[in-house]
């Protein structure tokens, strides 16, 4: 259990006295187009009794809009939709309180956009108190962790905060309690997981596809995935990294530039050798190259940055046939610091498949700069 002292605990936090809202308040309400296929897949997206510890009972699911989720992002990252249920146990218990979102956009990118421009609020960082901390739970894309451990009404209460994103939905899940353990918080976690994942898969998913989901359900049996790839709930095929080269690396195993390579292993926030890190700590503009296991048509990259956060100012695509870098995305990374983060930006669209990525950045911006990983998303050429 990751205890966080709460000395000076929030009254916003701790209006509680264990009827305990937590840190979840009223907020003004935002007028979303809700379509009924939204409505069903983010229903069946909640946790259900059988998920739950015995005993608890929901208060009914309603419209979350009614809490804080940031309104400004969730309309201009065209939300679809959002649902929230909130379950409570009789008596103190591991999990006393449970708060399960889910808000649904039109694709992976806008709903990665929306958590992470939306992450002041939802962490409850700055309303609340609550502190980011790493942890073994890591689940889905996009995932973050926040806790306080702080006292109500003589007693010890334990508030966890996940958020994490499955294709183009994104989870929330607030846990509250007494005694509260990390294996508690993770099966919930999981649980959501799953539930997101076994509702998204169809035809009925959200918006219209995407051409570049029209190019998967096109493609031939030939462009299936390697068994380094896999294709994910939301239709793309989702990679890490194979290999990994750079402009330079602080050292040739710690640190090095296969630190970013496969799936990201490093869960907290600093100076950490399980990332790459260049040769000068300040600058120096340095450049990321990545191979992949499989080209595909580029849908998003996520990049995983673990120190000194904010400092990505490009992202490429090596296209073979022409011996050509071409640019998917420039300009101003926007990832906070303080905690592990993901870049995930809009990328020009482009028909052209690669295995090759290029991600440059500014070692200006200060501490050390480190990715962990970066996933490569998309379809196979059709």
């Amino acid at each position: 259990m990751y205890r966080i002292s709460g000395a000076g605990a929030r009254a916003r936090t701790l209006a509680l006295a264990l009827a305990l809202p937590f840190a979840l308040l009223p907020t003004m309400a935002v007028q979303a187009v809700t379509p009924a296929d939204s409505d069903q897949m983010l229903r069946g997206a909640l946790l259900t009794a059988e998920d739950l510890p015995a005993g608890m009972t929901s208060d009914g699911v309603t419209d979350g809009a009614r809490f804080e989720i940031d309104a400004s992002a969730y309309h201009d990252n065209g939300g679809l939709g959002i649902t929230e249920q909130t379950w409570s146990a009789s008596a103190a218990a591991p999990v006393y309180r449970f708060f399960d979102f889910r808000m649904l956009f039109s694709s992976p990118q806008q709903a990665q956009a929306y958590l992470d421009a939306a992450e002041p609020a939802l962490s409850e960082v700055a309303a609340s108190g609550l502190k980011p901390v790493s942890g073994g739970i890591a689940i889905g894309d996009g995932y973050r962790h926040y806790a306080l451990e702080t006292v109500a009404n003589e007693q010890t209460v334990e508030l966890q905060n996940i958020l994490f994103r499955v294709g183009p939905m994104v989870a929330k899940v607030f846990v509250g309690g007494f005694g509260t353990t990390d294996e508690d918080v993770a099966a919930l976690a999981r649980a959501a997981h799953a539930r997101m994942t076994a509702v998204l898969p169809g035809p009925e998913v959200s918006a219209p596809p995407s051409p570049a989901a029209s190019a998967l359900d096109a493609a031939s049996p030939s462009a299936a995935p390697s068994p380094d790839a896999s294709v994910a709930a939301d239709g793309f095929i989702h990679q890490w990294a194979a290999t990994a080269t750079a402009s330079s690396e602080y050292e040739s195993d710690s640190w090095s530039s296969q630190q970013a390579s496969g799936s990201p292993d490093t869960l907290t926030y600093g100076d950490n050798q399980t990332a790459w890190a260049p040769s000068l700590k300040d600058g120096t503009a340095e450049w990321l190259d990545l191979r992949y296991d499989q080209a595909v048509v580029p849908a998003n990259v996520s990049i995983h940055e673990s120190d000194g956060n904010g400092f990505v100012t490009k992202v490429e695509a090596y296209d073979a046939a022409t011996s050509t870098w071409v640019t998917l995305w420039q300009g101003s990374d926007p990832t906070a610091t303080g905690a592990v983060g993901t870049l995930s930006p809009p990328l020009a669209p482009t028909d052209v498949a690669v295995d090759r990525i290029r991600v440059s950045i500014d070692t200006s911006v200060p501490d050390w700069n480190e990715i962990d990983a970066v996933e490569l998303v998309g379809n196979p050429p059709s």
